[in-house]
């Protein structure tokens, strides 16, 4: 994890412990500089933020997990985290879902064949490590 991931990991575990004190991403954007420029003027960076999140919440050393709801992101407590696994599990099979359901199409309109058995079989074994 790079030095602002972490601080970006140390911030939201030390002062946004609890659903009710989630942090939002705007937020957290500004208060990290993270903020890009565009044609229409300056705006925040979200899409790198929830990378940086997503690399917190697979790295194996930190000993916090972050939580996200309609307010932002949060440290949760130890019973926030059944309800912040089943958020990313939900998000998880829909998204499986959808990919199952565009391998389906593309196979009947001649789009082409998916490898999906084969991605699942690495998704799979990813959940064993």
């Amino acid at each position: 994890m790079n030095k602002l991931t972490e601080t970006i990991y140390n911030y939201i575990s030390g002062n946004c412990v609890g659903k009710e004190n989630a942090v939002s991403a705007k937020k957290l954007c500004c208060k990290f500089d993270l903020i890009v420029h565009t044609e229409f003027g300056i705006k925040t960076d979200d899409r790198e933020l929830r990378r940086r999140i997503n690399r917190i919440r697979n790295d194996k050393s930190v000993e916090v997990v972050i939580g996200s709801c309609d307010k932002g992101y949060f440290a949760c407590r130890k019973e926030d985290v059944r309800k912040a696994n089943g958020r990313l599990y939900s998000a998880a099979f829909d998204l499986l879902r959808t990919a199952r359901a565009n391998e389906k199409k593309a196979g009947l309109n001649g789009q082409g064949e998916f490898e999906f058995l084969t991605n699942m079989h690495s998704f799979v074994k990813s959940l064993a490590e």
